[in-house]
């Protein structure tokens, strides 16, 4: 990049760089924890840098810097503060009844309270409804101190609830969704999401909670498409109750804890039924232009259409037309379904089938044949179980790097007592997606550890075999840097412990005409070789097809953590182009922090 080119990505930090320390100092049993919240509520008018730990944190969710960051350090957190606050006039900091307690696990140990506060109506901007968590520590003098502070925007006065949307009857469904729909001839908007997956259905819905205009574009034909397109044993390697959308329950209680691909689509039609999501089906953004003056995305469409018939063939399914928006949000995932292939020499040699997991539906047309798996993450692990279930021959799935692995007791351990059948879904987000990043990894890692070392059976038998595995994940990292790489147990460990899975550790050489041969000189025989190897691609990157490579410079990266351990790019507003977002990752993630993008847009609406 030349000297006078602006960069308007984020630079990308290691989250291991911004490492952390848990406080280990003891909460005694006899504590009064509340006395000990109300004495510091009673000080965040009037911070200062001796009210908090030498590694304090405090994260901001549009509460009241108006994006999503995280200050650390007495020092920068004090000026931050005092600015922000004072400027704003926020009052009435209160603890919310019940809500404090001593936290402990093992040596680790915090007491937790939740807060509310208000800001007033200032200028345009309406008056805000926001909440905060403290976490408080004593120092080595047993003196309280705050460790991390969370403040958050819950709502905004006289807008509605971010939360809170009314079910339909069947009727009065189809008349809203008909209302502004693709055949309404309504081509403005307040706001465009291109994608009608999870996330782009969770924004859908808290942007209509909040009175917003919005058009959902789908390219798939029918809701949840996506899920529908995949293998045809898929299911998600998350719980049930960790999946649902926003608003109320959408599966049902018999329902599985792993739900499939079908079950998934099944119930994201029902939250489209239920709320009258606008959703245009089998409609692609194919261009999305700027308009400085306006102040508008002119957004061009392609849109197959039914019943409609031409004589030139390339017109016959399909019409173009053309919309706008104030905001536009890419829900899209990170460049799609575009399959990574490793270069593996002589692949014209080997005489069997070979296919990406994208191309996988199902194993039964290979019985009794030998299959490769390359890759031993969630996708690979799941095509090895298809095909000794399909009653393959052999079944050996080739690790290149020892696989991170998280048991099902392990997993269920630490959501399902967030995520349950009985759980308040917004509280539990709150509590569960609220901390700072680096504070998350250390935790995590700490009751990832103890749980692994206190199944050393399961581990046992899995040394028996030749897998290879990291027993302690890193599950921060998988989640918002790798994004992937690892293996959540639904299944197939156990069949890697009874051989009905082999595994191979190795760098592969080349193809052969009967299949592999490694570095090391060992061969593996194959009827059907499956890359398990994931995707290309990245948001910006699929963002940049659409809006072109000069509005596509000024946009930031998606994933990944910035200098203050944010999420890049993810449900903020971007330095280099206004009026542009991006959602996405796991249900979870995407259900919470839709929130927080439909708030500030609605934010940015009041203010026009």
């Amino acid at each position: 990049m030349g000297s006078n080119e602006i960069s308007y990505q984020e630079s990308r930090v290691p989250l291991s760089a911004l490492r952390t320390t848990l406080s280990r100092n003891p909460i005694p049993d006899d504590v009064d924890h509340e006395a000990v919240v109300a004495h510091i509520c009673g000080r965040l008018t009037n911070l200062d840098t001796s009210d908090f730990t030498t590694e304090a944190q405090w994260r901001d969710i549009v509460g009241l810097t108006g994006s999503i960051r995280t200050i650390q350090g007495p020092q920068n957190i004090v000026e931050v503060w005092t600015k922000l606050s004072s400027a704003q006039n926020a009052t009435d900091f209160d603890p919310i009844a019940g809500s404090t307690s001593a936290i402990r696990f093992g040596s680790v140990a915090w007491i937790e309270a939740r807060i509310d506060f208000r800001i007033p109506t200032k200028g345009s901007l309406p008056g805000r409804k926001c909440s905060g968590i403290l976490r408080i520590v004593p120092n080595s003098s047993r003196e309280w101190k705050i460790w991390i502070m969370v403040t958050i925007l819950e709502q905004l006065d006289g807008c509605g609830s971010v939360d809170v949307l009314v079910q339909l009857s069947p009727e009065e469904s189809l008349r809203q969704r008909a209302e502004n729909g693709a055949d309404s001839g309504v081509d403005l908007f307040d706001c465009v999401v291109a994608g009608g997956g999870q996330a782009g259905l969770c924004t859908a819905g808290r942007l209509k909670a909040l009175g917003v205009s919005y058009a959902v574009l789908e390219r798939n034909n029918e809701v949840g498409g996506n899920w529908l397109n995949r293998y045809q044993s898929f299911r998600l390697h998350t719980s049930k109750e960790s999946s649902e959308m926003p608003f109320g329950r959408i599966f049902a209680k018999d329902e599985p804890y792993f739900l499939n691909g079908r079950r998934l689509a099944a119930g994201y039609k029902r939250y489209v039924e239920r709320y009258g999501i606008n959703i245009w089906l089998s409609t692609v953004l194919e261009k999305a232009d700027w308009d400085e003056s306006a102040q508008l995305w002119i957004l061009d469409l392609q849109q197959k259409q039914s019943g409609h018939s031409t004589s030139d063939e390339a017109q016959q399914n399909f019409k173009r037309r053309q919309i706008r928006a104030r905001h536009l949000v890419f829900a899209i995932g990170s460049g799609g379904q575009i399959p990574k292939v490793p270069f593996i020499p002589n692949r014209e040699a080997f005489n069997g089938e070979l296919l990406h997991s994208v191309d996988y539906s199902v194993a039964t047309q290979w019985k009794a044949k030998r299959g490769v798996v390359i890759g031993s993450a969630n996708s690979g692990q799941d095509v090895a179980m298809d095909m000794v279930a399909a009653g393959l021959s052999a079944v050996t799935v080739v690790q290149r790097t020892p696989t991170m692995i998280l048991p099902l007791p392990t997993y269920k351990a630490i959501f399902d007592r967030v995520y349950n059948d009985q759980s308040d879904l917004n509280l539990s987000d709150k509590l569960f997606l609220s901390m700072p990043l680096n504070v998350e990894q250390a935790f995590a890692m700490e009751v990832v550890r103890q749980l692994a070392d206190a199944m050393p059976e399961y581990w046992q038998a899995l040394e028996k075999s030749s897998f290879v595995v990291n027993r302690y994940p890193d599950l921060i990292h998988i989640l918002y840097e790798r994004q992937g790489g690892h293996y959540f147990d639904v299944g197939a460990v156990k069949k890697i412990a009874d051989g009905s899975i082999q595994t191979k550790l190795g760098s592969i050489e080349s193809f052969t005409p009967t299949g592999l041969l490694f570095k090391d000189g060992s061969t593996l025989d194959a009827d059907v070789i499956i890359l398990a190897t994931g995707f290309e691609g990245s948001m910006r990157a699929a963002a940049t097809k659409i809006v072109g490579a000069e509005i596509g410079s000024r946009l930031d990266e998606y994933m990944g953590v910035d200098a203050e351990g944010e999420l890049r790019g993810y449900a903020k507003p971007m330095a280099g182009q206004k009026n542009v977002w991006y959602i996405g990752s796991f249900i979870g993630l995407s259900r919470y922090y839709s929130r927080f993008l439909a708030l500030q847009i609605k934010v940015d609406l009041q203010a026009q």
